[in-house]
């Protein structure tokens, strides 16, 4: 079950996203699984519309962007947005 911190495995989600390797739609799906538990479709959508981005050929990202009701295609993708510079 979801015990614990929400706010704390989302930023957890999201930096796992930030550093994944370039191609790799996995953290994005992991986010939009996240949000979908909660019933959180513009967030779930929004982090499709990354793993989009990432992997327009990925089958998986294209059905579940087709579950939600958005037609894949080039309009939808979204670049992520990038982790900031640590000094």
């Amino acid at each position: 079950g979801l015990l614990g911190d929400a706010d704390g495995q989302k930023t957890a989600l999201q930096k796992a996203a930030c550093f994944a390797p370039e191609g790799d739609t996995a953290p994005y799906l992991a986010i939009a699984d996240f949000y979908q538990l909660y019933n959180d479709t513009p967030n779930a959508i929004q982090a499709l519309r990354y793993a989009y981005w990432v992997d327009a050929d990925n089958d998986v990202v294209k059905d579940r962007l087709r579950g939600l009701g958005i037609v894949p295609g080039p309009t939808i993708a979204d670049e992520p947005p990038k982790p900031e510079l640590i000094d």
